[in-house]
């Protein structure tokens, strides 16, 4: 509905509730006697390959980013009509999601990210209009709107960061 009305939507959790943590940031706060933020269910496995697969980026982004920034990157990377709402406990939390504004995710990186979740199961109204166990999300997708005639649909295009350009 969103995206036919040209809505933007603000989803909360986008970055995973407190289930995107590595075993270094848990040992790390057990140190500290800190508990962070409780998710409402416990990380799954597919929680924990997400998560290493973020880490992983991080990693390889350089230093200042971690998982939720990568988290949020991804988010930000994937339709321009989701502005996350993202909460922060602390300064260190607030420079991390500045510094997703400037990251710049490639397709294989997006790709990975997805393989290691499991598939997204919209259900309904959405898996009723079509797509199956995966959903309708586009009009094309609709069974009863490609039965109806021919139309033309165009997808949303993500917006991805871009970089500053040189004033001269």
């Amino acid at each position: 509905m969103t995206r036919t009305l040209g809505l933007a939507l603000c989803p909360w959790g986008a970055l995973g509730g407190g289930r995107f943590k590595t075993e270094e940031q848990i040992a790390d706060m057990k140190k500290r006697n800190e508990q962070g933020r409780v998710p409402f269910s416990p990380p799954t496995d597919a929680d924990r390959r997400i998560t290493s697969v973020l880490d992983k980026i991080a990693k390889s982004k350089g230093t200042g980013i971690g998982v939720t920034g990568i988290a949020l990157a991804y988010v930000m990377h994937k339709t321009p009509d989701v502005c996350p709402i993202v909460g922060g406990r602390k300064i260190e939390h607030l420079k991390e999601n500045i510094a997703a504004l400037k990251i710049r995710l490639t397709d294989e990186e997006i790709k990975q990210i997805e393989e290691a979740g499991e598939p997204f199961k919209a259900g309904f109204p959405h898996n009723f209009l079509g797509g199956g166990e995966q959903g309708g999300f586009y009009p094309g997708d609709i069974v009863m709107l490609k039965r109806s005639g021919n139309h033309d649909f165009h997808p949303p295009k993500s917006v991805r960061p871009r970089r500053k350009q040189a004033h001269v």
